[in-house]
């Protein structure tokens, strides 16, 4: 079921990195456990996939639904949703018999004129209804999913609200829009908007740039008494994670009738910022993190629906935005992945094996016993107009020199010509050659030579550069 990733790690620089024209880099550190996997197999989030604790099925195994859509009636619209969720994803029909039927779909399934126009929308229903019913509590109820004999799993977690919500906490947590300022916003920031004010980059355009969830989650201002969505706090960044799996789940189970186009991406962005936030509020609002980490519901939540995405993100269907793998590689960052290792810590997960093929490669010892490139690089945005940022991870400590040439072969500009620690690190290239001139329009390439091998990438500089 598992598709199998390279786990070369990739990380994009769109903002920050050395001055221009300076060949300096910024050395991002990485802070990470001796021993770090994806998916723990001896640990809760292990268990869920192998447990397993819900129904799946691999799409040769899906249950027909044909004669379903072949007999479909529009007057019936609900008696087809409950019909193809019962075949193939029983979680989601659970949450629309929670919250009432019919009353509840009505609010989200916009066209159900055709049997194709109903599985498309099936994402959006069970997502936005799951939202409801895990609302009808005051404290944090999350329904996750049903097991195979119909059992439902479910977790009461305390506390960890938005200050200025309505909720009576027993302890708040920050807004979860201060997760765009941190230190790895930079790697993918959202597109500039009023609405958000936390952001310390800003991305400029939609590939390796968040241009709509960040709008949508992260928005507005902390510091004010208006209330926005980004002023909700840790609780309510979980409750998206949670519908957000139930997307994909839909979006997997009916992939033969539809293409998805976003859940993977949107899977990915929720995973990347739950690790952030937790990082965060771990190095700079302990009394929250100590809450959050002697708290036992919150430890096994987090870890039950990790493991859930990964079931699910770990599958190969079709559809998705173009930035998805990089997301991908962003969550599986050593630094991001020891946040989930840290609650598997405390839950006393103490040897991690790793459960999903070609996912490990993190000590140095995986990494240069394995067949892989030591050096990750990626470049944005190509075409390029006043800046081309161009982002190295290392694998381990190496000499290395990152040149400039021109389509003739000519060199324009060295970036960078030393010995560089194992780590993530950020270069600019302001389209000037080594005196400082401006160089023409046109097709450029950089070169990464190590003590070992050498990479190489293209460049495109076009018009309106000045």
């Amino acid at each position: 079921m598992f598709k199998k990733y390279l786990f070369i790690i990739v990380c994009i620089s769109l903002a920050r990195g050395q001055e221009p024209g300076t060949g300096t880099a910024v050395n991002r550190a990485v802070d990470y456990t001796e021993t770090i996997v994806l998916v723990d197999k001896n640990c809760i989030d292990g268990e869920y996939i192998l447990g397993p604790k819900e129904s799946f099925f691999e799409p040769n195994d899906f249950p027909s639904i044909q004669d379903l859509v072949d007999s479909y009636n529009s007057n019936n619209y609900m008696a087809f949703i409950y019909g193809v969720l019962e075949r193939r994803y029983p979680t989601g029909k659970s949450i629309i018999e929670q919250a009432g039927g019919q009353s509840a779909v009505d609010k989200w399934l916009w066209n159900s004129g055709s049997a194709s126009s109903v599985l498309s929308q099936l994402g959006l229903v069970v997502h936005e209804i799951g939202h409801g019913i895990d609302q009808t509590n005051p404290e944090n109820w999350y329904f996750i999913s049903l097991d195979p004999n119909g059992n439902p799993l479910s977790f009461t977690t305390p506390g960890m609200h938005g200050e200025i919500t309505t909720s009576s906490s027993p302890m708040y947590s920050i807004e979860r829009s201060l997760t765009l300022d941190d230190d790895q916003n930079w790697k993918r920031p959202p597109a500039q908007s009023s609405e958000i004010t936390t952001s310390n980059e800003w991305g400029d355009g939609p590939f390796g740039c968040d241009e709509n969830y960040a709008e949508t989650y992260l928005n507005g201002d902390p510091y004010n008494s208006t209330f926005e969505g980004g002023d909700q706090g840790y609780n309510m960044l979980i409750e998206e994670v949670v519908q957000y799996i139930n997307s994909i789940a839909c979006a997997y189970y009916f992939q033969d009738y539809y293409r998805a186009s976003s859940d993977r991406h949107a899977m990915y962005t929720w995973l990347w910022w739950n690790e952030r936030y937790l990082r965060k509020i771990r190095t700079e609002n302990t009394d929250q993190y100590e809450y959050l980490f002697n708290n036992t519901k919150w430890l096994e939540l987090i870890l039950t629906l990790w493991g859930r995405a990964w079931l699910y993100l770990s599958t190969d269907f079709p559809g998705m935005q173009p930035d998805s793998d990089y997301l991908h590689q962003l969550v599986q960052q050593p630094e991001m992945l020891s946040e989930i290792q840290r609650i598997r810590d405390a839950c006393g997960c103490d040897n991690p094996v790793e459960l999903l093929p070609d996912q490990t490669g993190i000590s140095d010892e995986t990494v240069n016993n394995a067949n892989v490139k030591p050096v990750s690089h990626f470049n944005y945005p190509n075409p390029f107009m006043n800046k081309a940022h161009i982002s190295l991870v290392l694998n381990h400590k190496q000499d290395v020199r990152l040149d400039i040439y021109n389509s003739k072969g000519c060199m324009v500009q060295t970036l960078c010509n030393g010995q560089l620690d194992k780590g993530t690190y950020a270069f600019v290239w302001d389209g000037r050659d080594s005196n400082g001139a401006e160089s023409s329009n046109g097709v450029y390439f950089y070169r990464i030579k190590t003590d070992r091998s050498q990479y190489k990438g293209k460049l495109i500089k076009q018009d309106g550069t000045r």
